[in-house]
């Protein structure tokens, strides 16, 4: 009896399990079914979105060595130690630009040459400008268009109300003016098709998920630029009180290469650039100049290009205290997208230092053959960016020289009176002449060295050409010279990035001889 009663027990416990078991996993089999039904449809509540708008963003450079590898470029800005790129344009004889491109507010790192990703230059964010329109776009959790609005800056304005517990993307993008952006087919498109078309000056962008939780969000934005944009300075006596110069003019300024329009995509913020790129660049605007200015500052200039180590700056015309200049160019800047610079051209009498020659450039030859013309030397001057200077210590009595395969002069220069086959051509800037008066025959003058030679003939950065004479051996004087009628001066070329070539050559005359050295001019920063 007692062995029956046990399993009728136990068998009205397993009926007993099994009614059980249903009733009591039920309502957890239905709290996760809703659980997952709230998540596709919001938990019933109204939650509002207030926009808080904090400015624009410039920086997070993710290539921090580019400026490093514009500066390895031929003819391209140097980096120094700061990580500032700096360049040098000869101006004229007595003065230069010296030139830098600067992030603004940037991390420097402590090595250049040792940047990598994970140093980035410092984000900098400021407010924008009263009247600034920024629209923001409201996209559901598959990517579809829920709603949208466009504010401007300064307003007090209402936000977003939408359901609570569900997940958006929202989406601002400005002009940085008071022209909201065009966004064809907002309504109709997705959020992986939508896109700002045609952006010309500025374009920013912002994009964030959110899961609203609360009645109540704030949703914070910084709008990042994606343009570069450059402004550009222009300054007179840099570091001196004295010799004051002044900007008279500066007109057709433009820093390239530069897309005239630019397309973002909002799924991702990717640009689509418009083609073809201009041809002279963006456009740099300056005020009107007055009298008396030794400093003018551009308006900024936006530049619409991927990341680039040949950007270049071209200045169609430019008078500094009436000496005018034009088409002066610098290349090889590296120039990257959401970056401010500061581009700075500083006028001052440059520093220079003479350029080492492979192989030097002193000479001597002595013509054994009346008639013939017979090239003395021939050199390569590397990089001699601020001109060149022959000092000729002995001369008799003659010679020409060909710069970058253009002669000096247009006829021989002889400084020797009386040859009836080759009449003197150069006198001395007060009308004396050699072999005249006090003044000694130019072979006579045997003691030149490189700070008093015989006969100084200088090449400026620009191609002008000046010479210079000593009158006797016992006046160690350089006094100007000039070519006669009949003879003048060829306009030669002087290369300020790339190789010079310079020959010098000699007819010969009866006894003919030359000896001097040639010296390379390198402009370098003032210590």
């Amino acid at each position: 009896m007692i062995t029956i009663f046990k399993k009728q027990r136990i068998k009205a416990y397993i009926i007993l399990y099994f009614f059980l078991i249903p009733l009591l996993t039920t309502p957890i089999f239905q709290s996760c079914k809703r659980v997952q039904e709230l998540t596709e449809e919001g938990n019933g509540t109204i939650s509002t979105v207030e926009i808080n708008l904090a400015g624009a963003e410039y920086g997070e450079d993710e290539n921090p060595d580019i400026a490093t590898k514009a500066s390895n470029k031929n003819g391209g800005a140097g980096l120094n130690k700061t990580g500032i790129q700096e360049f040098v344009i000869p101006f004229d004889d007595n003065l230069a630009i010296f030139g830098s491109l600067e992030t603004v507010n940037s991390k420097t790192p402590s090595n250049v040459s040792q940047a990598s990703s994970e140093k980035k230059a410092a984000t900098e964010t400021n407010p924008l400008a009263q009247g600034v329109k920024y629209t923001v776009i409201v996209y559901n959790a598959d990517g579809t268009y829920n709603t949208s609005k466009t504010f401007t800056y300064g307003s007090t304005e209402t936000g977003f109300t939408l359901d609570g517990g569900k997940t958006y993307t929202f989406v601002a993008v400005s002009l940085n003016s008071s022209t909201a952006p065009t966004i064809p087919n907002l309504t109709t498109n997705t959020l992986a098709n939508a896109t700002v078309s045609n952006a010309t000056n500025y374009l920013m962008y912002f994009k964030q998920q959110l899961t609203l939780s609360q009645t109540l969000t704030r949703l914070n934005v910084v709008l990042k630029h994606q343009f570069s944009q450059i402004t550009t300075k222009v300054s007179t006596n840099v570091n001196s009180t004295s010799n004051t110069k002044y900007i008279n003019s500066i007109t057709s300024v433009f820093i390239g290469p530069h897309y005239p329009s630019a397309s973002l995509k909002l799924a991702d913020g990717s640009i689509t650039y418009t083609t073809p790129v201009t041809t002279t660049g963006a456009s740099v605007t300056f005020p009107s100049i007055g009298s008396n200015i030794t400093s003018i500052t551009s308006t900024p200039t936006p530049i619409i290009y991927p990341s680039t180590t040949t950007g270049t700056l071209a200045i169609g015309a430019l008078s500094i205290d009436g000496q005018s200049k034009s088409n002066l160019t610098q290349s090889n800047l590296a120039i990257t997208p959401g970056h401010r610079y500061n581009l700075n051209l500083n006028f001052a009498v440059p520093c220079t230092e003479n350029v080492s020659i492979n192989g030097g450039f002193n000479f001597t030859y002595e013509g054994l053959t009346d008639g013939t013309r017979t090239p003395v030397k021939t050199i390569t001057a590397p990089n001699a960016d601020y001109g060149f200077v022959l000092n000729i210590y002995e001369l008799d009595n003659s010679f020409n020289m060909k710069i970058n395969n253009v002669a000096l002069a247009t006829k021989e220069i002889q400084f020797e009176p009386g040859l009836s086959a080759y009449p003197v051509n150069i006198e001395f800037a007060d009308g004396t002449q050699y072999g005249a008066t006090a003044d000694s025959q130019i072979y006579n003058i045997t003691n030149g060295t490189d700070t008093a030679p015989s006969i100084r003939v200088v090449i400026s950065p620009t191609g002008a050409i000046s010479m210079f004479g000593r009158k006797r051996n016992s006046d160690l004087t350089l006094y100007p010279l000039r070519l006669k009628s009949g003879t003048s001066f060829n306009t030669v070329t002087w290369n300020t990035s790339s190789n010079n070539v310079i020959t010098v050559d000699q007819l010969v005359a009866g006894t003919t001889k030359i000896r001097g050295n040639g010296i390379g001019k390198k402009i370098i920063q003032c210590q």
